[in-house]
């Protein structure tokens, strides 16, 4: 029982420790903040019920009513948890039915408690699964697959992939869960719960360290590392918004920002599934293009296809000048990013000649 005890309190501390790094992040929205700390306090709320359970189990048959009622919170509120982490760490626009499964759960589980349905507690005080306690169990897997599916897709939002760390998370938790039913007296889940809690916030802070605010294109922190980091062959291509300071100048920064905004996302839809795209500077995007190289030609068209839909739409929008570059392993990465350069602001230059 201390190991258990020491198990909860170093639970409980991971949480708090997510909690209070969330709540002095700068980085993050303060929704954001607030559904991390919910998100904690829920799992430290399981993690608390679960620990009383297994403090009453077996004990003082007076103590069957805070038994009952400690294993009907943990098993109500369990699933829940799942779809709290997933609105705080992932991108989810509508959070309304996962959430309102979450409390049906939450509701079965109260009613189900009274007809010993799930569980039941019997005189000698000791817990027994019951017929339906598979519920449960399923609400529990459908609510970490779920937190894990909006972090992916997510994760795609901010070009991020899948990755090593996102792997081993989810090993975690599913290690925590079965090492729970092998051996039911290790009690490890919500340890791993909590330490998942605190990998997912990680992650979303990573991705949004990793974008710029506006355009939510990455930033170019990352257009440097990985320039640096480039050993296969790939395509630069530089973007330059064509009279830039005039549309700021003529109708406000507002358009500007909305300028900026449209622009790049006809750049990630273009090229989006093909390499990483950046903001770079105040009007410069760069995308390092390392899949399906052969279509950069048929993809430079189609982008300003779309950008031409985009003015024709809103004449105030401005067009873009486009310039790549091949780069292998054989030439020195500054020669591509000068010829790209080059080409981006020759291009530049005959619009402007057109223009007049």
């Amino acid at each position: 029982m201390n190991l258990y005890t020491a198990n909860l309190l170093v639970e409980l501390l991971v949480l708090l420790i997510t909690s209070f790094d969330s709540l002095t992040n700068r980085l993050i929205r303060k929704d954001i903040k607030r559904k991390t700390v919910l998100a904690s306090l829920f799992i430290a709320l399981a993690a608390s019920a679960e620990f009383v359970g297994v403090l009453t189990e077996g004990a003082s048959p007076s103590l069957i009513p805070l038994h009952k009622a400690a294993k009907g919170i943990e098993y109500s509120i369990a699933p829940l948890t799942g779809v709290l982490a997933a609105s705080a760490y992932a991108n989810v626009k509508d959070s309304r039915i996962p959430l309102g499964i979450a409390l049906a759960h939450a509701l079965f589980e109260c009613i189900a408690m009274g007809f010993d349905l799930v569980f039941s507690i019997d005189e000698n005080n000791v817990s027994h699964h019951e017929t339906f306690y598979f519920i449960y169990i399923l609400a529990f897997s459908l609510s970490t697959f779920y937190i894990f599916f909006c972090v992916i897709r997510s994760g795609k939002e901010y070009q991020m992939n899948i990755d090593s760390v996102l792997i081993l998370t989810l090993l975690l938790l599913a290690l925590g869960v079965t090492i729970q039913f092998i051996y039911s007296e290790i009690k490890v889940d919500y340890l791993c719960v909590a330490i998942a809690n605190y990998l997912l916030y990680s992650r979303y802070n990573k991705m949004v360290f990793q974008v710029d605010a506006l355009t939510m294109l990455l930033n170019r922190g990352c257009y440097e590392t990985n320039i640096e980091s480039l050993r296969s062959k790939a395509i630069l291509l530089f973007f330059d918004v064509n009279q830039f300071k005039k549309v700021n100048d003529t109708y406000g920064h507002d358009v500007g920002d909305l300028a900026l905004k449209n622009i790049a996302l006809r750049i990630k839809k273009t090229y989006g599934k093909y390499g990483k795209c950046y903001r770079i500077g105040g009007d410069e995007f760069c995308v390092i293009m390392n899949r399906h190289l052969e279509e950069a030609d048929k993809l430079k068209e189609s982008f300003f296809t779309s950008m031409k839909e985009m003015r024709k739409k809103d004449p105030r929008m401005p067009s873009v000048s486009l310039g790549y570059a091949t780069y292998d392993s054989s030439l020195p990465i500054e020669q591509v990013i000068k010829e790209a350069d080059t080409k981006m602001y020759q291009n530049k230059k005959a619009r402007e000649e057109e223009a007049e």
